[in-house]
């Protein structure tokens, strides 16, 4: 989970390094997570191939 602070700075376009936040990262279970800030977007998916999965929003300005 994003802590507060960071996402602001996203949102207002003020982190110093989106990109150490947004995108595909591996998670601490090994797994993949991947963020995405699309404002004005509703839903968001990650497309592997042909499986298809939805990214929870974490802010009602656009990040997934």
């Amino acid at each position: 989970m994003l802590d507060t602070d960071t996402i602001t700075d996203l949102r207002q376009g003020r982190h110093a390094d989106p990109f150490a936040v947004l995108g595909p990262h591996r998670g601490a279970d090994g797994g993949w997570r991947v963020r995405a800030f699309l404002p004005g977007a509703r839903t968001v998916a990650a497309m592997a191939g042909t499986v298809r999965s939805p990214l929870n929003r974490l802010h009602e300005d656009g990040l997934f």
